[in-house]
């Protein structure tokens, strides 16, 4: 009986050293080091931030009622002092719907006649997605936040993958990055209860930065994913 009571101590030691080392090992990545290296891969953030302007297609395969439809976007990005962001559309009668952001402004035209009674927080929240989603990784550094390394995860993906978590004030990211490559795997947002995970099928290069050309998007719930689009973005021109 003592023999095992000593035997049952010892693993329970054996447990609690192994715990802290791990954690002693995770709090000495440090998360920034991780993202730049991604960014780096991609093409690097200095490179990035000398571009003014970076305009691409979007199509998109939405799964939502009963069959599956498509829709077609352009994107503008303009960076700089006076940043502006614009994605336009046809909406379902036909009109020419555009939504734009200009320095923290947000702000919806249909055939160039501003709808005043547009939701700008339903605008800042499609457009901030978008912008993420298509220039991952140079977007998350414009993510606030409180950013973390939380270690090794060996279950998301098929290789081992990084994980990197920014906690905003409101919203949440999960960034998966592969430990082999350093490339950006998938991201997960979770914002009002949604959580919608990202995965990068596919990248391609564009005038000396690689990014995502096809991502397929779900939503996250009580551990089911149901897929919500499949994305695939143009080339892109930059100025």
């Amino acid at each position: 009986m003592k023999y095992t009571f000593y035997i049952f101590g010892l693993l329970i030691l054996m447990f609690i050293s192994c715990k802290q080392q791990q954690e002693n090992q995770t709090s000495k990545v440090d998360p920034f080091s991780i993202i730049a290296k991604s960014t780096d891969l991609a093409g690097g953030i200095e490179n990035w931030n000398f571009k003014t302007e970076v305009k691409f297609g979007v199509n998109k395969v939405v799964y939502s009622g009963d069959k599956p439809y498509e829709k077609n976007e352009i994107h503008i990005y303009e960076f700089g002092d006076r940043a502006k962001k614009r994605i336009s559309f046809e909406d379902d009668a036909g009109s020419l719907k555009t939504y734009a952001q200009l320095s923290g402004q947000y702000f919806s035209f249909t055939n160039e006649v501003e709808d005043t009674l547009q939701n700008s927080s339903f605008l800042a929240k499609e457009m901030n997605a978008a912008y993420l989603l298509s220039c991952v990784p140079f977007s998350i550094s414009e993510l606030e936040g409180q950013m973390v390394y939380m270690g090794v995860d060996s279950v998301t993906h098929t290789e081992l993958s990084e994980l990197v978590v920014i906690n905003g004030d409101s919203e949440k990211w999960w960034f998966y990055f592969s430990q082999d490559s350093g490339m950006l795997l998938s991201f997960i947002h979770l914002a009002n209860g949604v959580k919608i995970e990202h995965v990068i099928k596919a990248r391609q290069d564009f005038n000396g930065f690689t990014l995502p050309v096809y991502i397929k998007r779900y939503n996250i719930l009580k551990g089911k994913k149901k897929l919500l689009e499949d994305v695939y973005v143009g080339n892109r021109t930059f100025k």
